[in-house]
C-alpha cells in the first residue's frame, strides 16, 4: 500500500512539472502579426533646391528616418554622401563628390522596407582648373590683382605665368631665383609683385615693364610674408625670426621669439598678423606646431605678445599633416592649406573644426591666395602640379597690398 501511495505521488509531481513547461514555452513569432513600419518621407531639404558653393554640409528634413548615422544611407543619384547626424527627422550630409543639374536625394533607412526620394535637387561645382601648365613641373606660389588675374611662378624653369579672369594664360618672363611666396601689391601707384625666395633680398617684379629688381635687403632669409592696412611688411622663414618691413622701407629689430624656429606661413586678418609655427624649444604648455597671432598695435607695425589660436595636435586626422599656407575668408574662417589628402581645413571663429569640401578638392596645395571674390587660388605640388579655383561661397578677408 505504500508503495502505491508513493508511485501516485511520484506520477502527480511529473504530470505538474510537465503542465508547467507547457505554459512556459515561447509563443513562435510565425504567430505574431506582421506590423509595417513607418514609410520614411522627405518633406524639405537645406539649401533647397541646390547645393551652392559654400555648403559644406547638407541637410534632409523628414519624418521617419532610423536613429543614428550607421542606420542611414544617403545617396545624390548613385553617389553616396557621408552622414554626419540622424535624427528620425533630419539628416545631415556632406556634400557629395557630384557635379548636377538635377540628381535625385535618396534615403534609405534601415528601418523601414521603402526609400525616400525627392529631386529634382542641383549640386553646383566647386572647384576647377586654372592655366595649362608644363606636364611634372612644379608650381611654387601664387598672387592675385585686383582684378582677378592670377600670377603663378614655376619653380625650374623659373617662369612666371599670368592667367585673366577669361582664363587665357600668358608666360611674361622669368625670375632670378625659385619663388618661396609671391604677394602682389599697388605701391606708389604701381603693380607690383613682391617676390620671396628664402633670401635676404626681396625682389619687386614691376607688371608694366616686367622689371624685377631688389625691394629691400634684410638681415635674415625670408620665405614668406603679408602686408597690413598701412603698408608694412611682415616676413619671415625658417629660423629667421619675425621681421617687420615698414611702409617706407625701414627694418625693425627682429623680436627674438622665433629666432630658432620654423615659420610655415604669414598671414595679416584683422589688425593681427597670424603665423604657423613649428617651435624648436616649446614652453610647458605650448605645442610643438600651432598657429599663433600677435595684435599689430599702431601704425608702425609694432606688434604685440603671441597669443595661440590653434594646437595643431587637437585637430584630429591633420594632426600628423604639414601645413603649407593660411587664409582667412571675410567672415572670419581660418582657411589652412595641407598635405593630407582632405587638404583643406577650417577653423570657425567659434573654434568648431571641419574639412571644406572632404573627397572632393585635389590634395597637396603648395599655397593659396583669396582672390577679389569667393574664391581662392591654389597650387598643387602632388602628383598633379596644377593651379585650381576653388569657390568658397563667400568672400575673401580684406587683402591690403591691393590697396597700397
Amino acid at each position: 500500500m505504500r508503495r502505491l501511495i508513493v508511485l501516485a505521488g511520484v506520477v502527480v509531481t511529473a504530470s505538474l512539472l510537465m503542465t508547467g513547461c507547457e505554459y512556459d514555452v515561447a509563443q513562435p513569432h510565425w504567430n505574431d502579426e506582421f506590423v509595417e513600419p513607418a514609410t520614411p518621407e522627405i518633406t524639405q531639404i537645406m539649401p533647397a533646391d541646390a547645393a551652392p558653393p559654400g555648403a559644406n554640409t547638407i541637410t534632409i528634413i523628414g519624418n521617419h528616418f532610423a536613429e543614428g548615422t550607421d542606420r542611414n544611407r544617403v545617396y545624390f543619384d548613385r553617389v553616396p554622401a557621408e552622414v554626419i547626424t540622424a535624427s528620425p527627422t533630419s539628416i545631415s550630409v556632406r556634400r557629395p563628390n557630384l557635379v548636377s543639374e538635377a540628381c535625385e536625394v535618396r534615403v534609405v533607412s534601415f528601418d523601414a522596407l521603402e526609400v525616400a526620394k525627392s529631386g529634382p535637387y542641383r549640386v553646383d561645382s566647386v572647384w576647377d582648373e586654372v592655366g595649362l601648365f608644363p606636364e611634372n613641373l612644379a608650381l611654387n606660389a601664387v598672387t592675385v590683382d585686383h582684378n582677378e588675374n592670377v600670377y603663378v611662378f614655376q619653380h625650374s624653369p623659373r617662369t612666371i605665368y599670368k592667367i585673366s579672369p577669361d582664363g587665357q594664360m600668358t608666360e611674361l618672363g622669368t625670375t632670378s631665383r625659385a619663388v618661396t611666396d609671391a604677394k602682389y601689391a599697388r605701391i606708389g601707384g604701381e603693380e607690383t609683385i613682391i617676390i620671396l625666395n628664402t633670401n635676404r633680398s626681396i625682389q619687386m617684379l614691376n607688371l608694366s615693364t616686367l622689371e624685377e629688381t631688389e625691394w629691400i635687403r634684410i638681415t635674415g632669409r625670408v620665405s614668406y610674408g603679408d602686408f597690413d592696412r598701412h603698408g608694412n611688411f611682415y616676413a619671415a622663414g625658417s629660423r629667421t625670426d619675425l621681421q617687420t618691413v615698414t611702409a617706407d622701407l625701414r627694418e625693425k629689430p627682429r623680436p627674438g621669439m622665433y629666432s630658432a624656429d620654423d615659420i610655415h606661413a604669414v598671414r595679416v586678418f584683422q589688425d593681427h598678423v597670424y603665423l604657423a609655427v613649428t617651435l624648436a624649444r616649446p614652453a610647458d604648455g605650448e605645442p610643438v606646431t600651432g598657429i599663433w597671432r600677435h595684435e599689430i598695435q599702431d601704425a608702425e607695425g609694432n606688434l604685440g605678445p603671441r597669443k595661440l589660436v590653434l594646437d595643431w595636435s587637437t585637430t584630429g586626422a591633420f594632426a600628423e599633416s604639414a601645413i603649407n599656407d593660411i587664409t582667412f575668408s571675410q567672415d572670419g574662417i581660418l582657411y589652412v592649406a595641407t598635405d593630407h589628402d582632405n587638404p583643406v581645413l577650417m577653423m570657425h571663429p567659434d573654434e568648431r573644426i571641419d574639412v571644406l569640401y572632404k573627397e572632393i578638392l585635389p590634395s597637396y596645395p603648395v599655397k593659396c591666395q583669396w582672390g577679389t571674390g569667393n574664391s581662392f587660388y591654389m597650387v598643387l605640388g602632388g602628383e598633379e602640379r596644377i593651379a585650381v579655383r576653388v569657390d568658397a561661397g563667400v568672400p575673401g578677408a580684406p587683402y591690403f597690398g591691393r590697396s597700397l
